[in-house]
């Protein structure tokens, strides 16, 4: 079994480090609840790819395409989380 990121943080992606069609959230949960919204998104058919950028405040980064910004949206607003998009 994989060993569970401890550091204190994540480089950010950066705006010009995206290629065209891709777009970058981040977004902050309560920290006892990362993993849970992580395996959420990543059942979703890979709706984004997830890194913990602070995970000590709950900050996570969300990489998806814009094809799939409506419905990862849809999916954390149905998300029985408190979700704040930074």
């Amino acid at each position: 079994m994989g060993r569970r990121y401890k550091g204190k943080f994540c480089n950010r992606i950066q705006p010009d480090m995206l290629g065209t069609g891709e777009v970058y959230y981040e977004v902050r949960v309560d920290t006892d609840k990362i993993n849970f919204f992580t395996k959420i998104l990543e059942a979703h058919e890979r709706l984004a790819f997830v890194v913990q950028v602070d995970p000590a405040r709950g900050t996570l980064g969300m990489l998806s395409t814009k094809s799939q910004e409506h419905e990862l949206m849809q999916v954390l607003q149905s998300l029985p989380l408190k979700i704040e998009i930074l």
